[in-house]
C-alpha cells in the first residue's frame, strides 16, 4: 500500500520530535490524509506480515463495545494483553470511544457496511489528527520504506450475517495474501 509508505516518509521527513507518555519520544506530524481505491484491493500492508485474525477479531471486538481481553484470548489474540489489568480490563479503549483504529480495520469495516447495505464497495478516505511514529520504530519504519510492495490481497465477506453485529470471523476470506517478512518493534507501553 502505496499511500501508508507515502506517510512514513512524510512523518520521517518532515515529523516534529515530541514527547510521550512512554518517555520514548516521537516524530510527529499534525493532520494527514490517505484515500484507498478498495476496488482495487484490501489494504493489508504486504511489505511486511499483518496478522489478518488479529485485525478482524479486534474489529469485531472493538463492535461489541468490549473492554475486557477474555474474548481476544479466547482466539488466541494477545495484542492488548500488555495494557490489560489482572481481571484483562482496559478501561475506556478504542472499542468504547470508537476511534484510532488501523486502516485495515477500518477497510472492513466499510466492506461490512457496504454488504449490510447492499453497496458496492468504494473509496476510503482516512483522516489523522496526530500521526507520529515512536522513536525506537524509526529503524522499522525506514526497512519498511526500502521494501517494494506486492498486489493488494482481496477480501471477500460471505454469508451475509443479519446485522453488522453478527459478523464471526468465518464470515472474512482474505484472497491472495502475499507479503515481506514480519518486521518486529518494540512496543512503547
Amino acid at each position: 500500500m502505496k499511500q501508508y509508505l507515502n506517510l512514513l516518509r512524510f512523518i520521517l521527513h518532515h515529523g516534529v520530535e515530541k514527547k510521550d507518555r512512554t518517555k520514548i519520544g516521537t516524530l510527529s506530524t499534525f493532520g494527514y490524509q490517505i484515500r484507498i481505491n478498495l476496488k482495487n484491493g484490501f489494504p493489508l500492508l504486504t511489505t511486511k506480515y499483518c496478522h489478518f485474525k488479529s485485525i478482524a477479531y479486534e474489529l469485531l471486538w472493538f463492535l461489541s463495545g468490549n473492554t475486557n481481553i477474555s474474548y481476544l484470548n479466547k482466539h488466541n489474540i494477545s495484542i492488548w494483553n500488555n495494557w490489560a489489568d489482572v481481571k484483562g480490563n482496559l478501561g475506556p479503549i478504542y472499542g468504547k470511544q470508537w476511534r484510532a483504529w488501523n486502516v485495515a480495520s477500518y477497510a472492513l469495516l466499510l466492506h461490512m457496511f457496504a454488504q449490510q447495505c447492499n453497496f458496492k464497495i468504494g473509496e476510503l478516505i482516512w483522516t489523522g489528527g496526530d500521526i507520529h511514529l515512536y522513536k525506537n520504530h524509526l529503524q522499522q519504519a525506514k526497512l519498511q520504506i526500502g521494501r517494494t510492495p506486492f498486489r493488494s490481497p482481496k477480501i471477500l465477506l460471505v454469508k451475509q450475517p443479519k446485522s453488522l453485529f453478527d459478523y464471526k470471523f468465518k464470515n472474512f476470506h482474505l484472497i491472495n495474501y502475499r507479503y515481506h517478512p514480519k518486521i518486529n518493534a518494540p512496543i512503547a507501553v
